[in-house]
């Protein structure tokens, strides 16, 4: 039977389908409040919902043009559920009602943001804790270790983990979070582990001993701003232990690096991004503008070619009036970092060698059907 027998026009439709796709949400993430603690399941329903419904989620909270609802205290949809979180949240940290309401409020900013769904989509498709490509070893920040530049233990779901099995263990828990299939207080542990990785003082994706953003707002003493690093950040200079870090994660080769992050490079005060006799590069210059003032530039480009690496450094973008005049905007400045003294074919790099084992399994197979083994 024809839809339109049900539907007086495409609007009503479209409204059909919006209140449908709203309602089934709806009641999906009013299942927290059967969770302990309730306000933490509701913040994982929204981002859970995102990543196995990206279509209905766009078009029930994001699509333009569409009144959709707002998770805010005054919404009818949401009362029910919002009311026992922020009494839950007053109770569990003894926080006002209005600071209640503000912490759910900054969740929710989270968990309806298109921007940073696309990159939690995008780094949970593409991503890895690291990666070793063409003799290059690729992690964000940091990988633990101890004064004397051994890999350093760290406590990880009851057992000691250290270096690459560290990095692994921590991509596992990271997936599991949004394992739906997975055993619940397992994806709870693990859901506390991922928290702990945004500043735990043995995160591999932060290794310092405390984030001080509040002292720096709030405490007028300097005393309680430092962030002390981890030996990883103290050691990185010296050429051995990042010899002992590159063998510790396998990477091979006579022109092998070691390339991250995370810690901005203070260029403008003369630190310099190469380090460990060209071992390793720090690529972060500082490309948002609020780190301009600290690194006295505004990011790196790394470019890797068949000659080698050659390191691009921005100036920060000032003006319009003063792009157009002095074209400051584009302006860079190229550091070759190394040049190799050959050029690099594809037989030189990781795809080369698959090539080559492909080569070598299909010439096996030609001498399989020429001699018989297998019959055509």
């Amino acid at each position: 039977m024809p839809i339109f027998t049900y539907f007086a026009g495409m609007e009503e439709l479209k409204e059909a389908v919006y209140q449908k796709a709203l309602a089934d949400s709806t009641a999906y993430i009013r299942e927290c409040l059967h969770y302990f603690p309730a306000f933490k399941e509701f913040g994982l329903r929204w981002i859970r919902y995102a990543y196995e419904h990206p279509n209905i989620y766009r078009m029930v909270y994001l699509m333009e043009g569409i009144q959709r609802p707002t998770v805010g205290f005054v919404n009818r949809d949401f009362i029910e559920v919002l009311n026992p979180m922020v009494s839950e949240v007053m109770k569990n940290f003894e926080l006002s009602e209005e600071e209640a309401e503000l912490m759910e409020r900054i969740k929710h900013s989270f968990m309806v943001s298109d921007h940073l769904q696309a990159h939690v989509l995008q780094l949970l498709t593409h991503g890895s804790m690291y990666g070793v490509f063409n003799a290059n070893l690729l992690f964000h920040a940091s990988v633990p270790m101890n004064e004397d530049g051994t890999l350093k233990p760290v406590l990880v779901e009851g057992a000691e983990v250290a270096g690459r099995d560290l990095l692994e263990r921590t991509e596992q828990l990271v997936r599991l979070t949004f394992d739906e299939g997975a055993d619940p207080a397992e994806r709870e542990r693990a859901c506390d582990y991922f928290w702990y990785l945004w500043c735990g003082p043995d995160s591999p994706l932060f290794d310092k001993s405390k984030m001080a953003t509040f002292e720096r707002y709030f405490v007028d003493d300097k005393a309680t701003h430092k962030e002390e690093k981890g030996w990883y950040y103290r050691l990185r200079d010296n050429a051995e232990v990042c010899d002992t870090l590159m063998d510790a994660f396998g990477v091979k080769g006579k022109h092998r690096h070691i390339i991250n992050g995370h810690v901005p490079v203070r260029a403008g005060k003369g630190e310099n991004p190469i380090k460990a006799d060209g071992r390793l590069m720090v690529i972060d210059g500082g490309f948002a503008k609020a780190y301009h003032d600290t690194t006295g530039i505004a990011g790196y480009t790394l470019v890797y070619h068949s000659r080698g690496f050659q390191l691009v450094q921005h100036a920060p973008f000032t003006s319009t009036e003063e792009a157009i005049l002095d074209g400051t905007d584009i302006q860079s400045t190229t550091q070759i970092v190394e040049m190799m003294g050959h050029r690099a074919m594809v037989n030189d790099t990781d795809k080369g060698a698959i090539l080559r084992e492909q080569i070598a399994d299909l010439e096996k197979l030609l001498v399989a059907y020429r001699r018989g083994f297998i019959k055509e």
